[in-house]
Formats: structure tokens, C-alpha cells, sequence
């Protein structure tokens, strides 16, 4: 089967209704990885067990490169973009491959070199400067009283996706990240108020170190591990994405629908502008992709049709082009969350 008809069958499928994610699969995967399992099996997108198997390092890197990362198996999510646009200049795209598979297991590169990290010390310090700081600045009040303006669906936690790693952060993703997670704690402390009930706080991000661990416990918020942050969406649930490296967006509009979404603005993508190119960047040569890591499918454009759309006012600096989707009151009870696949 060519690579353009694989294409055109999945779209067809996707367009029918078929989830590319669900929950069962994401929590089948997630134990195999869990339980150290050395070959993973996983449904493809026909329903068809598929084995992949695990291995300790990716054999095809060099002992350099062995030698000065750290690499940890996690799962590779497939979006609609990606399966119905795949890259052409990707020479392993075999029907053996799970290529078209929405959900696959792939491998994610630490540094080895640790020394450069920010300590729980330094991290506590820096969120003195900066998170506390916003925390009592009037951009955090304002963001504060236009969610709270509003009448909003009840909301009894949290979930926070790909808020970068304050122990890894350096720079101006200093402020940046720590501002992103004092975003949690003052919309949480706000929601207590409010609701005079707790407010449970998660967040999930792959890059996070002990240290962004254990200062994140000390501030109420629970740290998952993928895909669990996903499984713990509901519809009593306030999200927070920005700028993600997976399509967040596309895997949440298949298992529920939010009652709060404050994440990149969704806008309706030109269905032409689908080429790969290459552009030379500091004298590498580059493959660019005609789409975002999180890019809003057709499912996330009709799932954002059920909610109210509003700018979020927080620091762009900050929290870049994000808006805050509020649903209304009826797009949760349509929501239809079938995991099967329809007949074609």
C-alpha cells in the first residue's frame, strides 16, 4: 500500500469518527512500559495487535552520542497531521513500521552532564523571584477575575501539560517556566476560595528532574507520569498546555471534554499548506514540517465549537498566544466517548 493511499484510508476513518486515542490504549501502553515489558504490544488503527519491541538504548546511535545522553523509552502520539501528512523525507515507512499507528514507543534524550542543573535550592529560589513576584502582580489578578468573571462549569482540579523543567531552565526560560507553574497555584488558590472545596493540582512534563519533583510536592501539585495526566482529564477539569512538543489538543478532544481549556489558541489550518521543505539553519540543512507539534485538527476545531472562547490576559512573554475555552453547558452531555471503530 503507497504512502498517499495509507494516507487517504486513515483520513477516511478519522473522518468517520474513529478515536485515534483512547483510554484503555493509553493505559495498555503506559503498564507495558511500566512493568519494563521487553517487547510492547499495541492495537494499530485496524484494531490489529502490533509487537515492538524494546530496546535498553536506540542501537543506531554512535558511542558518542551513547556516551553523553541519557535516553528513556516514552510514547511517541501520532497526530491527525502527521498520519494524514507523513514526512517524505522519513525513509522508514514500511507497512512493517507502525508509522500510521496514532501510538507508538519512541525514546527521549537527557543530558548526562548534570552539574548545570538548577538544585531544589536554586529552584526554590528562583520561584521566590519570579513565581511569588507574579503570583502578587496584577497581571496574576487579572488573569484570575476574568476566569472567575465568567460563569464557569465546576471545577475540582487541575492538570497541567509540557510546563517546561525549572531544574533544567536557564535564561529567560528562567522566569518563564516558574511564571507558567505560579499560573497553577494562583488559579488553584483562587478556585478554593471560590468553591470552598480543594482544589487538586497535577502536572505532567517529560523533562522533569527530583528536583522539579520534589519542589512541585512541596507546593500541593502531583507530578504524572505520561500518559497519566491524560487519563486524569475530566469534565470537572481545568487544563493548562502551552506550547507543547505533543498534540495535547487532539488527545484530550478524543477523551473528554474539559471544562476549562487555557491552551494555544485554536484557529482553522489551510488544508494547502501540507509540503514538507528543508531550509538551511546555521549551515545545517533542516527538514521543516507544514504543521505545529500540537496543531488543531478537525476534531479540536469542532470540539472548541462547544465552548466559550476568551483572550487570555496574562503576560504573552510568559505564556505566549494561549486563549481560555470555557464550555458551555450542554457540550459535555453530546459528547460521545465510543472507543470502537465505525463501519466502513
Amino acid at each position: 500500500m503507497t504512502t498517499t493511499t495509507r494516507s487517504e484510508e486513515f483520513d477516511s476513518y478519522y473522518r468517520a469518527g474513529k478515536p485515534l486515542f483512547t483510554h484503555a490504549a493509553l493505559l495498555n501502553i503506559a503498564t507495558q512500559i511500566s512493568n519494563c515489558e521487553p517487547v510492547i504490544h499495541f492495537d494499530d488503527f485496524h484494531g490489529l495487535s502490533k509487537p515492538r519491541r524494546r530496546n535498553r538504548e536506540p542501537s543506531w546511535l554512535t558511542p558518542k552520542e551513547l556516551a553523553a545522553y541519557e535516553w528513556s523509552i516514552h510514547i511517541d502520539y501520532k497526530s491527525y497531521e502527521k498520519l494524514t501528512c507523513p514526512d517524505p523525507f522519513d525513509d522508514d515507512q514500511s507497512d512493517e513500521e507502525p508509522h500510521y499507528n496514532p501510538i507508538d514507543i519512541s525514546y527521549i534524550r537527557f543530558h548526562r552532564e548534570i552539574s548545570t542543573l538548577n538544585d531544589l535550592d536554586q529552584i526554590r529560589a528562583n520561584f521566590k523571584t519570579h513565581g511569588d513576584t507574579w503570583l502578587a502582580s496584577q497581571d496574576c489578578e487579572d488573569v484570575v477575575q476574568t476566569l472567575l468573571s465568567r460563569s464557569t462549569p465546576r471545577i475540582r482540579k487541575i492538570v497541567a501539560f509540557a510546563l517546561g523543567s525549572m531544574a533544567r531552565a536557564d535564561g529567560e526560560l528562567i522566569p518563564r517556566w516558574t511564571i507558567q507553574h505560579a499560573l497553577i497555584l494562583g488559579i488553584a488558590d483562587a478556585l478554593r476560595k471560590e468553591y470552598a472545596h480543594e482544589i487538586r493540582c497535577f502536572s505532567q512534563e517529560p523533562h522533569y528532574t527530583d528536583a522539579d519533583k520534589n519542589f512541585l510536592r512541596e507546593k500541593g501539585v502531583a507530578v504524572l507520569e505520561d500518559p497519566m495526566a491524560f487519563l486524569e482529564v475530566d469534565a470537572e477539569t481545568l487544563v493548562i498546555s502551552i506550547a507543547p512538543n505533543v498534540c495535547v489538543k487532539q488527545i484530550l478532544a478524543d477523551l473528554t471534554r474539559p471544562a476549562v481549556m487555557m491552551w494555544d489558541e485554536v484557529t482553522v489550518e489551510d488544508p494547502t499548506q501540507n509540503v514538507w521543505r528543508t531550509e538551511i539553519v546555521d549551515g545545517v540543512e533542516e527538514i521543516v514540517a507544514p504543521y505545529r507539534t500540537d496543531p488543531n485538527s478537525p476534531r479540536v476545531c469542532e470540539m472548541v465549537e462547544g465552548y466559550h472562547k476568551i483572550p487570555f490576559v496574562g503576560n504573552e512573554k510568559h505564556f505566549g498566544g494561549i486563549a481560555t475555552y470555557i464550555r458551555k453547558d450542554n457540550s459535555q452531555s453530546a459528547f460521545n466517548k465510543d472507543d470502537s471503530a465505525p463501519e466502513m
